[in-house]
């Protein structure tokens, strides 16, 4: 997988994810109770469409983790840091 971070808005770029460790940005728009750890049957179904392209094996993961949180959610975090959609435009 790349280290490489791009986060977007519906189709507005948010400015500065690439020049962030994604860690960094992800503790800016996740707080700890979107941090999810589920048995593979158990994972949102979109998590393994795109985690599982990334393995060559026959049987998926034991386990999957990953952010998920509602997208108004995350809008509304952005807000607050000052991302604002006039601001991504412009940057």
């Amino acid at each position: 997988m790349s280290d490489d971070v791009a986060v977007y808005v519906g189709p507005i770029s948010v400015p500065d994810a690439g020049f962030m460790a994604w860690q960094t940005f992800a503790e800016m728009i996740f707080a700890e109770t979107d941090f999810y750890k589920r048995p593979a049957r158990r994972a949102h179904r979109v998590v393994r469409q795109v985690i599982d392209p990334y393995y060559d094996f026959d049987e998926p993961p034991e386990f999957y983790r990953y952010l998920l949180a509602p997208a108004s959610v995350v809008r509304k975090r952005l807000l607050i840091q000052g991302y604002t959609p006039e601001h991504c435009e412009r940057a």
